[in-house]
């Protein structure tokens, strides 16, 4: 579980940083290195979506046609804002699936 946490935690900031390097001129922060409890990743988890939100606040201020203008991620495909944004939500649920799928195993075996 905290390398499923510590995976979405990266990938959230790094897609919240593409939109906001690509379409607006905020500071781009990365995700916090230490996860040593449930609570800290919850923190954290709670944090990336502050600063999800507040990315997503900022874009609406931009002009829909800006928003177009692709940029190249560094797995080398290229993006616009919305593709962006659905890559990241189909991203994030396919690992609340994931978490789901770990935790349905873990309590209907009693050997795990």
């Amino acid at each position: 579980m905290k390398l499923i946490t510590r995976h979405v935690l990266y990938c959230g900031y790094t897609y919240a940083n593409y939109l906001r390097r690509s379409y607006l001129n905020l500071e781009r922060k990365k995700f916090p290195i230490q996860l040593r409890s449930i609570s800290d990743a919850i923190a954290a988890l709670d944090a990336l979506f502050e600063y999800t939100v507040e990315t997503l606040n900022a874009l609406q201020k931009v002009a829909v046609q800006g928003l177009k203008i692709p940029f190249e991620t560094s797995w080398g495909q290229l993006f616009d804002c919305e593709l962006m944004i659905e890559h990241a939500i189909i991203h994030f649920l396919q690992h609340q699936h994931q978490i789901d799928k770990i935790l349905n195993t873990k309590s209907s075996d009693p050997t795990k």
